[in-house]
């Protein structure tokens, strides 16, 4: 998002990562910038494959719930919105007249403490609105 209306209070560092040959990945890596100092997220328990193989039986069904992958599809608190910004301006040309060089990024990120903890809670609000 650009940076209308926001005031920035921290930037966010990104890098690229190769997926194969043509596909490059975009990371926004919040360990930079001090944020995880300055939020608290509950501890919450994640499974073993030891302990879930404990609950299965010969006629259960399983399905695979990366949350990692999925951090893009939340997005975050409005008060970590401010100290998500990304400097633009390394992808322009010097001089080219395109402003604002500077966006905040609205997504759980990399890095971000809260980010697991919060993809995890909102996937269980919408199987739960999903499932009536």
């Amino acid at each position: 998002m650009l940076t209308t209306g926001l005031k920035l209070k921290s930037l966010i560092k990104y890098f690229d990562v190769s997926k194969g040959e043509d596909d490059v990945r975009i990371v926004y890596d919040a360990t930079a910038n001090m944020l995880n100092s300055c939020v608290w997220v509950p501890s919450f328990w994640l499974p073993t494959i030891e302990s879930l193989i404990r609950a299965l039986i010969h006629h259960s069904w399983m399905t695979d719930r990366d949350i990692a992958d999925m951090f893009l599809n939340f997005q975050l608190a409005e008060s970590a919105k401010p100290f998500t910004g990304v400097d633009l301006s390394p992808l322009y040309n010097e001089g080219e007249p395109i402003d604002p060089k500077w966006a905040y990024w609205d997504r759980n990120l990399m890095g971000f403490a809260a980010s697991p903890h919060n993809s995890v809670l909102m996937a269980l609000i919408v199987e739960e609105v999903v499932r009536g």
